[in-house]
């Protein structure tokens, strides 16, 4: 059972890596900024790992905490350091070899 989890985990992560080049790449098209950019790409992914993460609960506690309010803040928090690392370095990545090609472009 713990193996099934840590598997669920690393999925997650790569879930997670997936969802930040998807929309790095759906929102480039339109924005250069990184302070628009950055809350676009980022957000979106962490409500998406964090409905994961409750779905997760659901199926391995029984806990319909998410389909609260408060259960679905609290997802939130506790996917937000997720979020910051595996999240913030794939997407500084990616838009620096984004911002590398504009400049080449000029």
């Amino acid at each position: 059972m713990d193996d099934i989890r840590l598997a669920i985990g690393y999925f997650e992560w790569i879930i997670l890596v997936g969802l930040c080049l998807g929309f790095f790449s759906y929102f480039s098209k339109k924005y250069n900024s990184f302070g628009i950019l950055f809350p676009l790409v980022l957000i979106p992914t962490w409500i998406i790992i964090a409905i994961t993460k409750g779905v997760e609960y659901m199926y391995f506690d029984n806990s319909s905490n998410f389909l609260t309010l408060l259960g679905f803040i609290g997802l939130l928090a506790e996917t937000l350091p997720m979020i910051i690392l595996i999240g913030g370095i794939t997407f500084a990545i990616k838009y620096m070899k984004f911002r590398k090609s504009i400049v080449n472009q000029s």
